[in-house]
């Protein structure tokens, strides 16, 4: 969890990507983020949404 809370570039750069996506016409119902499993293991992606 630490990570997450001191390293946020992913996140940032998620959401800039989703706002390059508008940019770019898309409609945003058409774009999902996907960022309720930050923190979580990586081991595993069977329980995550989006994966």
């Amino acid at each position: 969890m630490r990570q997450v809370i001191d390293n946020t570039e992913s996140a940032m750069r998620q959401y800039a990507l989703r706002g390059r996506a508008i940019a770019l016409g898309w409609r945003e119902e058409q774009i999902i983020v996907i960022d309720n499993d930050q923190g979580e293991s990586g081991a595993s992606a069977v329980w995550r949404e989006g994966f």
